[in-house]
Order: C-alpha cells, then sequence, then structure tokens
C-alpha cells in the first residue's frame, strides 16, 4: 500500500494509500485513527508517514463496506509496527484487502 497522504488533525488522524488491484486499477482507501495526542504515547509523530511510503496496514473493515476502515497496527518499510492504542479490545474482523474485495464485492 501506498501512502498518498496522512492526516494529523482533531478529531481523528486519517492515513489514506493507494492499492493496486489484480486488473492494475489504483483503489482509494482511508483508514481512520484516534487524535494525535492520544496516538503520541505510542510511538506516532506527525512525520511517521508521507506520501510515497509503503506501509502494510492492518484495519477493521467499515460497516457500510466503504474501501477502509479502522486502524489497528501499521508495519513501516523498515519493520516498525505502530499500533493505535495499547487498550487493544478483541480485533473481531481484520481482512486483507483481498478478502475484503471477495466478501464485499461478489
Amino acid at each position: 500500500m501506498t501512502v498518498t497522504r496522512f492526516d494529523w488533525i482533531n478529531p481523528h488522524c486519517k492515513i489514506r494509500f493507494d492499492v493496486t488491484g489484480d486488473n492494475g486499477t489504483v483503489e482509494h482507501w482511508s483508514v481512520e485513527m484516534h487524535p494525535p495526542a492520544e496516538l503520541i504515547d505510542h510511538g506516532w509523530t506527525r512525520q511517521t508517514l508521507s506520501p510515497g511510503d509503503v506501509v502494510t496496514l492492518s484495519f477493521r473493515p467499515a460497516k457500510d463496506g466503504a474501501p477502509g476502515g479502522l486502524l489497528e497496527k501499521a508495519v513501516l518499510a523498515n519493520g516498525i509496527e505502530l499500533q493505535q492504542n495499547a487498550l487493544l479490545l478483541p480485533s473481531g474482523e481484520i481482512l486483507s484487502i483481498q478478502q475484503w474485495r471477495r466478501k464485499r464485492r461478489p
């Protein structure tokens, strides 16, 4: 996944990224996060992500089937893993983008 924009704002930070489908089309995705004050305590900064960064994101899919959801974990290109918070409740449903496509777009 390639980051297109990292919004470090209240009330929720967002990571916007592009995903290239199997047929070569680019899809625009977005995951929502906690506010900056809560992310700082877990290693995030305004400079953590920049457009063009390649990352691996794990997130809870949006309930409405939109391309995105609520971030759980980001793995940066250098292998550093950052989570959203220390209060990780049971994850529920975590899907890869390929799994999401199969489930949401038959």
